[in-house]
């Protein structure tokens, strides 16, 4: 220790120095390390050799050293060995801690084990264990491959495959395979269970040892369980899986005593004894002999059935089984003991008492003044079938009245929906006077008679309670209404519950139909939302089957309102849950058709509506129609024989309320095939056939005439056993009429549906005339009216207490198969080789069908439908209103629509439609036609017969399927029959029954332009649709002929080409529109010239489009028109009261005034201006024409006189004095306007500052107290091109009134007044107000939106005379171009680009099913005009003219505007040409039908709405913008800002499109 210490010291010193006690001291230069100063540890010099002997460094060791590292040392350290030569130390192996040569370890490190003479960290995987223990690899067994010891009993893999097994001393041995009693698991054996001489695992034993059994997989006993069957061929024991009763059950759910295992058992000699446990002392009660006929075997189950009254409630049982009542073919079974299988029966739980007033009406309405009769006598205990208990009840009252009518004050609702949220505890309740509350009625049923206010609210409560603390309440509101009203009532009200899996209807009697009067349902429930099959709409509510929830309360109410009366009525409903499903079984499981007997039992169905009741029916082979077997029986089981095939046997639990349920079981019977057989069964029949045996007889003689339809030899006899079973059917049907008749056995129904299932199976071949004949002979003997009965249903159990219930007695499912049942009877007829001797049977066995299919519906619109492979079948009842013009679709492109106004021509009110598409056509083939057909026909519901139809109004649409492999058939058929290679028609034919052929009369295709061309195969789609238009009702199909179509049609004529016809107006529509449009134009057009030429309206001269260089001051003409009309009236006025109707007076004072004369003065001067010399040379001044000597023979005076000779009440009298002359006016009049024009040509001058001065220049100077006009004057002056009027003003915000120098004429035109130009300086007067009146100029965009509305829509301006910039055969023309390119583009779509309709992927229709491709084309045919109409009213439009521009200018302006509109004359007569004759060439190459027709009619509409309002307000948005753009940015420009790009495209549009200004702009 202390040498370690020392080292430790000298090793912590630093090279160069060797440590002292307290410091480092240094060494000889020569060594690195050292001891001391001159004992060296280690050398400076890394070539020298420290010799740590004497603490010397030497260039070498001697002789008696070796070499260690740069050391030389006497005897090599430990994990050294030492080698001579050269003497050196060399380092021992890894792992090795000690060895002797680098092969050759004696000792291994820490962590490495010793194999042989080397060191490993782990010994080899096979044929070696490590012992680490002695830290070595030891040697296996030489059996081992792989071990962990030498031993065999350490071994873990054996050589060769073999298996390692340790027996029970702990001796190891390596074996070929496992003894007994153990199993391998992985490569050794190891121990099972205990006693198990073959196993899986440690847990899971297979099979015990002999004397032992396996009870599961987890033990091995001497015995089994208790209810174990002993299996000796595999010593195990077969548990029961499932015992029933055990633990706590109902009474109610008691239906059986089961025992279920998982292997196939059956009942033996034995017995199940029930015992009672009070206090653990066992009493026995009951004993069940399981070799009875109460003890069934159901496969792996053995069940022994029971009856509840044997028990008690409350009550502890246990079941005993004695050894040998279960057998198996797996060994024999061991008892059950008294004490393991026990189970309790519940203590009784009291039904809540259920109230019931007056079948569940929840709200009714009674007349004032009337008696209301309150019934609750159908109130009953649930539980009275059980436990007897002492019912108590009473009445009472409550006046809602307060609270409805502060209901009504908020809301405009219906009595019912009061009803549904009103609250019993309502605030506003009081009670009800002259009710006594001290000893109220407790009988149950009252009469009230003090209703005595109308709207008055009661409440009437019925309570019911028992000796055992039940109480409930049930609730009627009555409203009270007036004496003269008309209160509703619904039908068909159940008294109990009703069953959800039958349909279920509610309705009104005598519904009254009508356009003003309205019904509506609605329903409130916590459960399932019903599926309605009838609209909510309707006076009839129908739920389907399965779409309420079970045991659930629904709340019904339907309000009927007309213009009238409101009424409403309220009724609650409680569903009722079908029994629980119980197990079918058939014994024996398998056997022969007719000779094997089968025993078919019904057991575990659970329901507490008691009793329960049961049926069954059978389907065989690939049949999907059912033939019931049994009537509705108290047992629930049926002996029976089965036909052969695979039968799927059916059984029906009914509870006594009529709910239903069902479950299957099919077994496979062998076919007899042995006429013998059948004889010898048959002998054995019953000789008489009665009630006690009918439906032991039915089901057998099903069988027989199943049997006999196979193939024999012997048809004869065949015929005879059949003839023989018909003869039996007869006697049932007498025996099913006598039960229904003498006591409405329901059973007599079910009779009625074996008998129908026999005749199906008894007509199939083999079979005779005679046979067939009596056969339907017999089907038709059969009332299927009776099937239509509601039954009687009882809430209690052993109670006389019942009622009708609302639901019919058979499910839909059962009518349906009886109908599939009919249809296969027509289809085995119609495919008969004698087909012809029952034709005139097929139709009324068709109705029949029908009948059948709508049994247990009321008068809706609900369709049902009927479809098998040869026959489709739909029918509805329905009011016939509701029928017309109804489409009833029973295929894919088979259809029938019923005529529009079918009313006028049958009487009854009540009808049921019936159509049938059959597939197989057994009538005569005259002609070649189609192998299906179309029955059609009416049934009057009043007396239950056929309705004969004929020669109706309008046609029924009847429509057949084509494809293109029928029409290649067909017209094979006919080339052949008629040796013709003609081209093939097609007609529409109905078979005449009194002639017994098809016949074409009163039928026409009503569709042949559409189809047409098939018949010249052309383009031939691989289906199409033929459509009938027929006038009377039978059977319809489509023949075919070679000949030429001719008249079958009326559309195409005896060249084959297509004509028209007046009634087609679906192929003339067009046509129709275009010619009534030509015919409306010209009208138009001629009063439009006698209207322009005599009467020309609202011309005014600032707006004059004829001649464009009339452009003046309007507030400077109106100033001298003002004037001279100012002194006309004033000479009128100053007239003598005689004089004042004498308007020749009034003229020549008017004339021979001062005015007149003066003006006449100016005019004579020599100063007048010549503007335009080239153009005035030699031409009078206007005024001296008119003042000058006469030009003809009347005298000046004269013509003037003519001339204003017009009324002066005219406000149109002004204006006339300036508008266009017109040839043959008079002279004085062109003279006159020339005067006017002279006016207008001074003022042109005066705003561009060409200083003339005209004759009107001196005579407004001489009477005017202003020299001139300022120059701000002219400016504001120039800006304003247009008149405007007191209601433009309005629309600006300003009030007319406030300019005193203007004043509004009797048109409305804003004018000077006269009275200022008179009385003193006009022009400053005036001057301010111009200012104010420019200022009004600047019009927000709406005012010119609201302009253009008023005076730019072009039918409106049209219609009301207000477009002034267009004469009206221009704006005709204009029309005339618009509404004929509209017709054309509407008509081109529907005919050639008509949209499809688009449907989903569940063939939902997305689009174009409510014409909306139509409408959205309709609009864009209503734009697509707009090009055309807008370039010609651009040619009709007037010129745009700077005021400044010269006068040739102006001139050839004028006479641009003449060519322009030659131009837009021609571009508008070429545009309707254009039109009418396309509008003809499409009409007749692709005439319409009746869709297209409807199509043409929407697009044509939706574009006429489209152009006459939105496409006007699209177009007077843009055009009052550009307005409105351009003026308000040039207004702009006087405030020192220029105006945008867009203000400026604004008026560059306006300039080069003057058609775009409002007439008033």
């Amino acid at each position: 220790m202390l040498l370690l210490f020392i080292i430790l010291l000298l090793s912590n010193a630093i090279d160069g120095y060797y440590r002292k006690v307290q410091e480092n001291s240094s060494c000889n230069p020569i060594c690195k390390t050292c001891s001391d100063y001159n004992f060296c540890l280690s050398c400076s010099d890394t070539n020298l050799y420290v010799d740590l002997s004497i603490g010397t460094c030497n260039s070498t060791c001697n002789s008696s050293t070796y070499i260690l590292e740069k050391s030389c040392v006497s005897t090599c350290p430990i994990s050294y060995y030492a080698i001579e030569s050269p003497k050196s130390c060399i380092a021992c192996p890894s792992g090795c801690l000690e060895c002797s040569s680098s092969s050759i370890c004696k000792n291994c490190s820490k962590g490495y084990l010793k194999l042989g003479t080397t060191c490993v960290l782990a010994c080899p995987e096979n044929n070696y264990y490590a012992n680490y223990t002695g830290m070595y690899c030891g040697l296996c067994d030489l059996s081992c491959v792989q071990c962990n010891g030498d031993s065999l009993a350490d071994c873990t893999l054996c050589a060769g495959g073999k298996v390692v097994y340790i027996n029970d001393t702990g001796i190891g041995m390596c074996l070929d395979s496992c003894p007994k009693g153990t199993f391998l698991s992985g490569t050794i054996c190891k121990n099972c269970i205990e006693n198990c001489e073959s196993c899986s695992d440690s847990e899971a034993c297979l099979k015990c040892y002999t004397g032992y059994y396996l009870q599961g997989t987890k033990a091995c006993d001497t015995f089994c369980d208790y209810g174990d069957i002993v299996d000796t061929e595999t010593s195990s024991c077969i548990s029961y899986t499932n015992i029933y009763p055990y633990g706590s059950i109902s009474m109610s759910s008691f239906t059986l005593i089961k025992i279920t295992y998982e292997v196939a058992v059956e009942k033996a000699p034995g017995s199940f004894n029930v015992y009672t446990i009070d206090n653990g002392l066992y009493t026995q009660v009951l004993t069940y002999n399981t070799s009875y006929e109460t003890t069934i075997s159901l496969e792996t189950t053995i069940a022994t059935l029971i009856s509840t009254s044997s028990y008690t409630y409350d009550t502890y049982y246990t079941i005993e089984v004695i050894s040998g009542s279960v057998a198996s073919s797996f060994g024999v079974n061991i008892e059950i003991p008294k004490g393991i299988w026990t189970f309790y029966i519940k203590s009784y739980t009291y039904e809540p008492l259920v109230v019931i007033i007056n079948s569940n009406i929840k709200g009714t309405e009674v007349k004032i003044n009337s008696e209301l009769t309150l019934d609750g006598s159908k109130s009953y205990d649930p539980s009275s079938g059980y436990i007897k208990s002492e019912l108590f009840s009473v009445w009472n009252c409550e006046d809602f009245t307060l609270s409805y009518e502060e209901y009504k004050k908020n809301l405009s609702v219906s009595w019912a929906d009061y009803i549904s949220i009103v609250s019993v505890n309502d605030t506003k309740k009081v009670l009800c006077t002259n009710w006594d509350y001290i000893d109220p009625p407790d009988n149950s049923t009252i009469i009230i008679n003090n209703f005595t206010a109308v709207n008055q609210v009661l409440r009437f409560i019925y309570t019911l309670s028992d000796n055992n603390n039940r109480t409930t309440t049930n609730d009627i509101f009555v409203l009270v209404v007036a004496e003269d009203a008309n209160p509703i009532s619904l039908q068909n009200i159940p008294i109990y519950k009703v069953n959800i899996d039958k349909e279920f209807q509610l309705f009104i009697s005598n519904p009254i139909i009508s356009n003003n009067v309205q019904y509506k349902w609605s329903v409130i429930s916590s459960g399932l939302y019903p599926e309605f099959t009838t609209p909510l709409s309707s006076w009839v509510l129908a739920i389907a089957s399965d779409s309420m929830s079970k045991d659930t309360e629904y709340i019904f109410s339907l309000t009927y309102s007309d213009s009238i009366w409101k009424s409403s009525a309220v009724v609650t409903i409680v569903t009722n849950s079908p029994p629980d499903l119980g197990t079918i079984y058939i014994n024996p499981t398998s056997g022969t058709a007719l000779i094997d007997t089968f025993i078919s039992r019904m057991i575990g169905w659970v329901d507490i509506d008691l009793p329960l009741t049961y049926s069954f029916a059978i389907s065989y082979n690939t049949s999907s129609v059912s033939y019931m077997i049994s009537g509705l029986q108290d047992f629930n089981e049926i002996t029976t024989v089965f036909p052969g095939g695979f039968v799927f046997l059916t059984g029906f639990c009914y509870d006594s309320l009529g709910a239903r349920s069902q479950e299957s079981i099919m077994i496979e019977v062998d076919f007899l095939h042995d006429l013998d057989r059948i004889d010898e069964e048959f002998a054995d029949l019953p000789s008489v056939v009665d009630e006690s045996n009918i439906f032991y007889i039915m089901p057998i003689i099903g069988c027989m005439a199943n049997e006999l339809n196979w193939t024999y030899d012997d048809i004869s006899e065949v015929l005879e056993k059949k003839t023989s079973i018909l003869e039996l059917l007869i006697q049932s049907k007498s025996i099913a009429d006598t039960m229904y008749i003498e006591n409405s056995d329901v059973n007599s129904l079910y009779l009625y549906l074996e008998i129908v299932g026999v005749i199906e199976t008894l007509i199939k071949a083999p079979v005779n005339d005679d046979l067939m004949t009596s056969a339907i002979s017999l089907l038709k003997s059969i009332d299927f009216s009776h099937l239509e009965i509601k039954p009687i249903i009882y809430p209690i159990y052993n109670s006389t207490l019942s009622a009708t219930s609302p639901q019919y007695i058979f499910h839909s499912d059962i009518i349906i198969n009886l109908s599939y049942t009919l249809i296969n009877i027509i289809d085995y007829i119609s495919s008969y080789t004698n087909t012809s001797l029952l034709l005139g049977e097929i139709p009324e066995l068709i109705v029949i069908s029908k009948q059948v299919l709508a049994l247990g519906s009321v008068i809706t619109e609900a369709e049902r439908t009927l479809i098998s492979d040869n026959i489709s079948i739909i029918t509805t009842k329905s009011l016939l209103s509701s029928l017309e013009n109804l489409n009833l679709t029973i295929s894919s492109g088979v259809s029938v629509q019923v005529p529009q106004n079918l009313s006028t021509s049958i009487s009854s009110t009540q009808v049921s439609i019936i159509i049938a598409y059959v597939k197989t056509n057994p009538f005569a083939k005259n002609l070649p036609i189609l192998d299906s057909y179309i029955l059609i026909e009416l049934q009057d519901l009043t007396n239950g017969t056929l309705l004969i139809v004929s020669d109706l109004d309008s046609p029924f649409l009847i429509s057949f399927n084509i494809t293109r492999s029928i029409l290649e058939s067909m017209s094979s058929q006919v080339f052949i029959s008629q040796q013709s290679t003609s081209k093939l028609n097609v007609q529409c034919a109905y078979w005449d029954s009194s002639i017994n052929s098809w016949a074409t009369n009163g039928c026409i295709l009503s569709n042949l332009p559409d189809i047409y061309n098939y018949f010249q195969y052309e383009n031939v789609p691989e289906s199409f649709t033929i459509i009938c238009s027929c006038y009377h009702l039978s059977q319809f199909s489509i023949s075919f002929i070679s000949s030429t179509i001719g008249n079958v049609s009326y559309i195409i004529n005896e060249e084959s080409t297509i004509v028209f016809k007046s009634n087609q107006w679906e192929t003339t529509l067009v046509l129709y529109l275009m010619v009534c449009g030509f015919i409306c134009m010209s009208l138009a057009m001629g009063f439009a010239y006698y209207w322009d030429k005599y009467n020309p309206g609202i011309r005014l001269p600032s707006v004059e489009t004829e001649k464009t260089y009339r452009y003046w001051d309007p507030n400077k003409v109106d100033a001298v028109l003002g004037q001279l009309e100012k002194e006309f009236i004033r000479q009128k006025t100053d007239s003598s009261k005689s004089d004042k109707k004498d308007t020749n007076a009034a003229i020549n004072k008017f004339l021979t005034s001062g005015l007149v004369s003066k003006l006449m003065l100016e005019n004579t001067k020599d100063n007048r201006e010549i503007y335009d010399d080239s153009l005035r040379a030699g031409r009078l001044h206007p005024i001296e024409a008119i003042m000058d000597v006469d030009s003809d023979d009347e005298t000046t005076q004269s013509r003037t006189k003519k001339h204003l000779k017009k009324p002066m009440d005219d406000p149109r009298y002004l204006t006339s004095l300036v508008s266009e002359p017109k040839p043959r006016q008079h002279q004085s009049r062109r003279d006159l306007e020339g005067t006017i024009a002279q006016l207008k040509l001074h003022l042109s001058h005066l705003e561009s500052n060409t200083q003339v001065k005209s004759p009107v220049d001196l005579f407004l100077e001489k009477y005017d107290e202003s020299t001139k006009l300022t120059s701000i004057l002219k400016s504001k002056l120039k800006v304003d091109h247009r008149e405007l009027k007191r209601s433009d003003l309005k629309a600006l915000g300003i009030n007319p009134s406030e300019f005193t120098a203007l004043r509004a004429t009797k048109s409305g035109k804003i004018v000077s007044d006269c009275s200022m130009l008179t009385g003193g300086k006009y022009s400053q007067k005036i001057l301010e107000e111009v200012r104010r009146f420019y200022g009004s100029l600047k019009m927000s965009y709406w005012s010119l939106f609201l302009m253009y509305i008023k005076k730019e829509h072009k039918y409106i301006s049209l219609a009301f005379n207000l477009h002034i910039e267009y004469s009206k055969k221009q704006m005709l023309t204009l029309f005339s171009v618009y509404w004929y390119l509209q017709l054309l583009l509407c008509q081109i779509y529907i005919t050639y680009f008509n949209w499809d309709k688009v449907y989903d992927e569940s063939n939902k229709c997305k689009f174009g099913c409510s014409y909306e491709g139509e409408i959205f084309a309709g609009i864009i045919c209503a734009i697509s005009p707009w090009p055309v109409y807008y370039i010609c009213k651009y040619l009709f439009a007037r010129n745009m003219v700077e005021y400044a521009a010269p006068y040739a200018t102006k001139t050839q302006a004028y006479q641009n505007k003449i060519c322009r509109e030659f131009v837009g004359a021609i571009l508008s007569f070429v545009s309707i040409s254009v039109c009418i004759v396309g509008i003809c060439a499409v009409s007749i190459r692709d005439p319409f039908d009746t869709e297209k027709g409807k199509e043409f009619l929407y697009c044509y509409m939706a574009s006429l709405i489209w152009s006459f309002f939105i496409g006007e307000f699209f177009a007077t948005l843009i055009k009052a913008w550009l307005v409105w753009k351009a003026s308000s940015e040039n207004f702009k420009k006087e405030e020192g800002s220029e105006p945008s790009c867009l203000a400026k495209f604004a008026k560059g549009m306006l300039t080069l499109f003057p058609c775009l200004l409002p007439t008033e702009l």
